[in-house]
C-alpha cells in the first residue's frame, strides 16, 4: 500500500496548480493575445491568480470552469460581473452544478460578444 504524507500531498497539489497555471497562461496568450500582449509575465500571473480565486468563489473549481471564467474576463473585462446584468445572478446561483454554470457562462459570453 502506498501512503502519501500530508507534506507530499500538499506538494502534489502545488505542482498540479502550477501545471494548470501554465496551461491557462498558454490558453490566454493563444486566444486573447492582442488583449494581453502588453502584459508582463508577472502581470499575466497576477491576472490568472486573481481571477482563479474569483472563479473558485463562484463554485468554478475545475480547470474547465476556471478557464471559462478567465475567457469571460478576457473577452468582457474584469468587471463583467458588475457590468453584465446576467453575470452575478448566474455565478451566484448555488443550485447550479459547476458544469451547468460553466455552460451558461460560456453561452452568455457568446451572446454578449455577438451583440457587439
Amino acid at each position: 500500500m502506498l501512503i502519501i504524507g500530508k507534506g507530499q500531498f500538499e506538494a502534489l497539489g502545488a505542482t498540479n496548480a502550477e501545471v494548470m497555471m501554465k496551461r491557462l497562461e498558454k490558453h490566454i496568450r493563444m486566444y486573447f493575445g492582442d488583449g494581453v500582449e502588453d502584459l508582463s509575465e508577472e502581470e499575466i500571473q497576477d491576472l490568472l491568480k486573481r481571477n482563479w480565486k474569483r472563479a473558485n468563489g463562484y463554485g468554478l473549481k475545475t480547470e474547465l470552469g476556471v478557464c471559462a471564467f478567465l475567457n469571460a474576463v478576457c473577452a468582457l473585462g474584469e468587471d463583467f460581473t458588475a457590468d453584465c446584468a446576467w453575470a452575478s445572478p448566474l455565478l451566484e446561483d448555488q443550485q447550479l452544478s459547476e458544469d451547468l454554470k460553466r455552460d451558461d457562462l460560456e453561452r452568455q459570453v457568446r451572446i454578449e460578444l455577438s451583440a457587439c
